[in-house]
């Protein structure tokens, strides 16, 4: 599913009405027809509306939507904020609002007294800057209001590319918004201020064109390998884990754990001799390789029975580990995860490389392989996965609220899944795991990245459902894995749909 910029939006539209001849006005009908289907259907005992409009296209979907609430039997009200001329369809709307006497006009507070529901119509995707005068004044009585919330198309002072603020901004628990995602939802804070999302099919044809996506249901259902009746343990991967040290020997263990939960046939780990016992004594499933500093000659035999590797997660930073990881990456032949400690600029300078290869940084890791700071990679996270999937050839993966994928071909996602839950030690061990078993299993870098960063996600916010945010570790995500690759196999798309958290709602019949 396609994820838009404004502008992109824009010209989205322009294409519907100019190139298909549909009317703007029957597509703000639309609009308005899947707001109240989300009102009816997300809060049911909602029978006072307060439908705060603004001036624009967005406050004439509000206007619209009063009338429609109307004629479902609700009591909307609605307040019309700011001066100057109203839009041409916003004119048009409102006028049919005063012929039907579909909704009493008032003041903001006045029509916020005793309703149960609050729609946000004040400003729509093309809006930029600081919310200022009336506007943030009624912005400050919505969010003060204590009244479940509903956006029709953006929260009003959010900036639907960047998901930044500046002033005010409405706080909604859902957001209804037209045709297609917006990039800004997907980035914080607007991933935070929109509540649920609920995208609008309002018979905009198929023409959008965007460099950015969240893969849909359907695609991830495909994507999932599914075993079958004659498999065995070598045909389902067979994964070769390089990880641990004295220092960090959960790391491996969550590695391995994760890929089998995944259902990689087989984990080979790779450790130094000295955390041999321990290891052994956490991981009774998976086979583990020694080795010395003096040899590690057998990684790379073993590499030759394996379908993928995954390596880096706490192998530390000594000057053994470093020259290890340099001559792994060196000699590597399989498709790779990469991940902490191999996430380094002279480990993944692989140009030369002809095997699939997924890197997945934090953006402390982002910053040091791109000589940068974590502000810089903050301040456009998009653009910084891009750079590093440039860079580095690779599927990227930029791990953070709503993950991004990037890819070499100036391409990327957004990952719907996952919560502050995952914010744990061991975390990201856990989807080199992950995205490490799907690489075994056959999956592109691409699939794998894309897929393993669902799964992680999914069975983070199943974790954090069944004990609470904050006290999820790594070991109950792991736990969660096997619940999501069953949803996933199953191919039920409201299944998976409802483990994104993203609903889909239609003004035809």
């Amino acid at each position: 599913m396609p994820v838009l910029t404004a502008d992109e939006m824009r010209e989205a539209d322009r294409a519907a009405s100019e190139d298909y001849g549909i009317p703007p006005v029957l597509l703000m009908e639309h609009a308005a027809i899947c707001l109240c289907r989300v009102i009816r259907s997300e809060f049911p005992a909602a029978s006072t509306v307060a439908v705060i409009c603004g001036r624009g296209n967005n406050g004439g979907d509000g206007m619209a939507a009063a009338r429609i609430l109307r004629s479902a039997g609700l009591s909307p009200r609605i307040a019309i904020v700011g001066d100057g001329p109203m839009s041409r369809l916003a004119e048009l709307n409102f006028a049919l609002v005063k012929k039907t006497g579909s909704a009493p006009v008032m003041e903001v507070g006045a029509a916020l007294d005793g309703a149960d529901l609050v729609v946000d119509a004040i400003f729509g995707t093309g809006f930029r800057g600081s919310v200022s005068g009336a506007a943030a004044a009624a912005v400050d009585m919505i969010n003060a209001s204590g009244l479940p919330v509903v956006s029709m198309d953006v929260p009003s002072g959010l900036n639907c590319d960047t998901g930044r603020v500046s002033g005010a901004c409405v706080r909604a628990d859902v957001t209804v918004t037209a045709a297609y995602a917006k990039r800004g939802f997907f980035l914080y804070p607007g991933s935070e201020l929109r509540g649920r999302l609920f995208i609008a099919d309002i018979g905009i044809p198929d023409c959008a064109d965007s460099a950015c996506s969240y893969a849909e249901a359907e695609l991830l259902a495909e994507w999932m390998p599914r075993r079958r009746r004659n498999d065995w343990k070598g045909s389902t991967g067979r994964l070769l884990v390089l990880s641990g040290s004295r220092a960090y020997t959960g790391a491996p263990a969550f590695v391995c754990r994760a890929a089998m939960r995944c259902g990689c046939g087989m984990v080979y780990l790779a450790v130094p001799e000295e955390i041999l016992p321990v290891m052994q004594s956490k991981l009774d499933e998976v086979v583990i390789v020694p080795y010395g500093e003096s040899d590690y000659s057998a990684l790379f035999e073993l590499m030759d029975s394996c379908d993928a590797a995954a390596f880096g997660p706490g192998l530390g930073g000594s000057e053994f580990a470093r020259g290890l990881l340099a001559s792994f990456a060196k000699g590597l032949r399989i498709p790779s995860v990469a991940d902490a400690d191999a996430l380094r600029q002279d480990v993944l300078d692989l140009r030369d490389k002809r095997f699939p290869l997924v890197i997945t940084p934090h953006a402390g890791e982002a910053a040091r392989l791109c000589d940068g700071t974590v502000q810089e990679i903050l301040k456009n996270p998009p653009e910084s996965a891009l750079a590093l999937a440039s860079r580095f050839g690779c599927a990227a993966v930029l791990k953070g609220p709503n993950s991004i994928v990037a890819l070499p071909e100036n391409y990327f996602y957004f990952n719907l899944t996952g919560s502050e839950a995952l914010a744990t030690a061991g975390s990201g061990d856990v989807l080199t795991g992950v995205v490490g078993a799907l690489l075994a299993r056959g999956l592109s870098a691409e699939e794998s990245a894309v897929l393993g960063c669902f799964m992680h996600g999914a069975a983070g916010d199943a974790a954090a459902k069944r004990l609470g945010r904050q006290g999820v570790i790594a070991s109950d995500v792991i736990e969660s894995l096997p619940g999501v690759a069953s949803v996933l196999e199953s191919g039920d798309p409201d299944a998976i749909g409802a483990l994104m958290g993203v609903g889909r709602v239609s003004a035809c019949l």
